[in-house]
């Protein structure tokens, strides 16, 4: 029931900024985060219901070291590249719950590709996974070492 309460009060206020806590004065037991969530992760329209494919898998592994800063992974730029490239929105969640579990596994395959053939990047031309070899963050920083108030 307030599945349908949140997606018929979202069409209402889809172009309103603050539509999260509008809906949340509708929709009884949840507040405007709960409500970003639940749309986001579940109950938006544009959303594909279908598991991942193998190609998206690949992509999405491929992405993680391009989009990867310091010990975090971009994902709102993973998400936004899959669907130029496959046309289907996936929630940041599912992504997230596919690269967690398996991202040892992926790492340490792709890591053994490199190290098994000499000339490394030809080899991984030729498999299409070039950009794995990039494991290094490409995003600046603004500052390289934590900030550290000072005595006055």
């Amino acid at each position: 029931m307030s599945d349908m309460l949140i997606t018929y009060y979202m069409e209402q206020f889809k172009s309103y900024r603050d539509r999260y806590s509008r809906v949340s004065r509708f929709v009884p037991n949840y507040t405007g985060s709960q409500i970003c969530c639940r749309w986001k992760n579940y109950l938006d329209p544009r959303l594909c219901k279908s598991p991942l494919t193998d190609e998206e898998k690949d992509f999405i592994v491929s992405r993680a070291h391009v989009y990867k800063a310091s010990d975090t992974i971009l994902w709102k730029c993973i998400i936004h590249d899959l669907e130029k490239e496959f046309g289907r929105t996936h929630s940041e969640n599912k992504v997230r719950n596919f690269w967690h579990p398996n991202k040892r596994y992926y790492i340490n395959k792709y890591v053994k590709i490199v190290e098994q053939n000499k000339e490394g990047k030809e080899a991984l031309k030729n498999n299409g996974i070039e950009k794995l070899t990039v494991l290094e963050p490409r995003i600046e920083h603004k500052f390289r070492e934590a900030y550290r108030m000072r005595p006055y």
